[in-house]
């Protein structure tokens, strides 16, 4: 999926076309900067913040080509499935890293204790 289709498929603010003004933004009242002409990369705040988190892929790509963080990603947490913000190595939420700590305390302790 490329951005625009992104745009076209998921964005409130785009119309195709109206009052005569192809790839309507009615955020802007013009054209929607994602289908205007432009070789430098332009930004939609809206976008950003509401439209390309659906797509998380798509996300960190568009990130990184604009050099922006891509730390602070929404990601899906491991365990329990519910998204949360943190950076691409992150595989769990903050509740369930904390229960997965315990258990993996727990199980090394166990070995410890085998072992002796």
């Amino acid at each position: 999926m490329t951005i625009k289709q992104l745009v076209n498929n998921e964005c409130t603010n785009h119309f195709g076309e109206l009052n005569k003004i192809q790839n309507y933004c009615c955020l802007l009242d013009k054209s929607c900067v994602f289908f205007c002409d432009n070789k430098e990369p332009v930004r939609c705040k809206y976008f950003e913040n509401s439209v390309l988190p659906l797509n998380p892929d798509l996300q960190y790509r568009y990130r990184k080509e604009r050099q922006l963080s891509t730390v602070d990603l929404i990601r899906t947490c491991k365990r329990c499935l519910q998204p949360f913000t943190g950076s691409t190595k992150e595989k769990y939420c903050g509740e369930c890293k904390k229960v997965r700590k315990k258990v993996q305390t727990k199980l090394s302790v166990r070995k410890l204790r085998k072992a002796i």
